[in-house]
Order: C-alpha cells, then structure tokens, then sequence
C-alpha cells in the first residue's frame, strides 16, 4: 500500500513539473522562476473546472490555468545550500 501511495505522490509531483514547464516554455521564463506552491493552488481551483467543462471550454480554462502559473512567478528564485 505505501509502495502505491508514493507512485501516486510521484505521478502528482510529475503533473505539477509538467504544468511548470509548459508555462515557462509558452511565457519564456525560467521553470525554476514558477512557484511549485502557487502552481498546486491554481491547479486544485481549476482541476475540477476543466474536469467537467466542454472540449473548448477545456483548452480555454487550461490556457488560463498555464497563464496564472506564470503570473505568479518568483522574480529571483532562491537556492538553499546543501
């Protein structure tokens, strides 16, 4: 059982990453600019929007959904030592 819950965690870290690095690539900013955090919130406001929207619905709310990842970007992302 906890060998499935961390492949899910896995799965869901993944999707995250992936949402981060279509935002860079369509805004050309860094992926290490994006907040994971941000990105998670935006994320659980929109996951059941687009769920049970319209196909053309659905590519709009995710066009918005890449477009406040970006918004939100940190402006000098920190590094910690180690």
């Amino acid at each position: 059982m906890a060998r499935k819950e961390f492949h899910v965690y896995l799965l869901a870290y993944n999707l995250i990453r992936k949402l981060q690095c279509e935002a860079s690539e369509q805004h050309d900013v860094l992926p290490i600019a994006l907040s994971f955090k941000s990105t998670i919130q935006h994320l659980s406001h929109f996951v059941f929007i687009i769920a049970f929207a319209a196909n053309e619905q659905r590519r709009l709310f995710y066009r918005q959904l890449i477009t406040l990842i970006k918004i939100f970007a940190v402006e000098t992302p920190s590094f910690r030592a180690g």
